[in-house]
């Protein structure tokens, strides 16, 4: 396996989902197993879009 440093973003986001899933979608153990960041971690699972998302769709609410 490549080292972090020279991955792509595609392999990166790879090694991340395959993580994830065999871990039960488990954030902290991903993060744990892969040595990445939780930032990176979240970016590459999308979940970061995700709550990218629902804060747009809450403020947008607010504005009323």
């Amino acid at each position: 396996m490549k080292e972090k440093e020279d991955m792509t973003y595609d392999q990166v986001c790879e090694l991340v989902n395959a993580e994830f899933v065999n871990n039960g979608e488990d954030l902290r153990k991903t993060v744990e197993v892969t040595g990445l960041p939780l930032s990176v971690v979240m970016e590459a699972t999308g979940i970061k879009d995700m709550l990218d998302f629902m804060d747009e769709e809450t403020d947008d609410e607010d504005d009323g």
